[in-house]
């Protein structure tokens, strides 16, 4: 499993955390080297630290555009949780595609840029 969380400190904190995958989460099964430092009970966590400008206008931008939906009768943070779940079943579906083709190494970004076009329309339709 993969996370990325933005701080308010202009800090993003990643966390790899294997023990948290389960095995049908694509890299989590231990084919990936970053994913194989970890014992189970362990995270990976890596700072980066943000230029404050960009931390500053993105804020500015994500509020503004939640005033905009607000002002449009949209919940933000419905919206954001369908969204995610969509994202979700999208990244699913070319983790599925790559393991049933041999694992992430075995295809290209444009094979998996496919799947995940593929699962788009599909969920569409």
């Amino acid at each position: 499993m993969l996370s990325i969380v933005l701080a308010a400190f202009g800090t993003v904190t990643t966390l790899l955390c294997p023990a948290a995958a389960s095995a049908d989460q694509g890299p989590a099964s231990g084919a990936d080297p970053i994913f194989a430092t970890a014992t189970a009970n362990d995270c990976l966590h890596v700072d980066v630290a943000l230029p404050p400008l960009a931390l500053e206008k993105t804020a500015q931008g994500l509020f503004s555009l939640m005033q905009w939906a607000r002002k449009k009768g949209v919940d933000p943070d419905a919206a954001l949780r369908r969204q995610m779940v969509r994202f979700k079943g999208r990244f699913r579906a070319v983790e599925d595609d790559a393991r049933a083709h041999g694992g992430w190494d075995q295809r290209t970004l444009e094979e998996m840029e496919a799947a995940w076009q593929a699962e788009k329309r599909r969920s569409r339709a």
